[in-house]
């Protein structure tokens, strides 16, 4: 299994904020980090890159959520048909990656700037992508919007049938480790 990302580590280390590594089994998305870790999806960040206009921007936002994009074109200042999801081959040159790469949720480390669902907050502590498929990085949520400099705004919207589904499987799992 890969390290965690040295980068991240340099960058978290430097910056002064209390993180814990979280190695995981080879996840492609938010649902399934929060299911492998067992962790509620309100404590999972999801990241999305978006194109507003000209700029990049990456949003992050509890795994339960759905990004409302006229919210987002109203906080950035651009019409909601102005913001579009970047693909991940825009997103790799954008930052640099190798194809077949992840991406971190630490967006200024890609000179990306940061936009955080308010929703988000709610948790105090939440698993964010570390920028690897096994690895994610535990930090109180308040951290991490300070180490960002981010952004704060409602712009997601919980997505009930997900949320309902997950703490059902949750609680299964629960019960079967009994």
């Amino acid at each position: 299994m890969p390290t965690f990302p040295k980068p991240l580590a340099k960058y978290l280390e430097k910056a002064g904020f209390k993180h814990q590594p979280v190695e995981h089994r080879k996840v492609f998305t938010a649902y399934d980090t929060a299911m492998t870790t067992r962790r509620p999806l309100e404590q999972v960040a999801k990241n999305v890159i978006v194109r507003a206009g000209n700029a990049l921007h990456m949003l992050v936002v509890p795994a339960h959520h759905q990004i409302d994009f006229k919210a987002v074109g109203k906080q950035l200042g651009v019409g909601a048909n102005k913001v579009k999801i970047v693909t991940e081959q825009a997103i790799a040159k954008a930052a640099g990656l190798a194809k077949g790469k992840g991406f971190s949720s630490f967006g200024s480390m890609y000179k990306l700037p940061v936009l955080v669902e308010k929703d988000l907050l709610k948790a105090k502590e939440a698993l964010f992508a570390a920028g690897t498929f096994t690895h994610s990085v535990s930090m109180k949520t308040k951290d991490f919007v300070a180490s960002q400099s981010a952004t704060v705004a409602k712009f997601g919207k919980v997505n009930k049938p997900l949320l309902a589904y997950s703490r059902k499987l949750m609680a299964k799992v629960a019960k079967a480790a009994k």
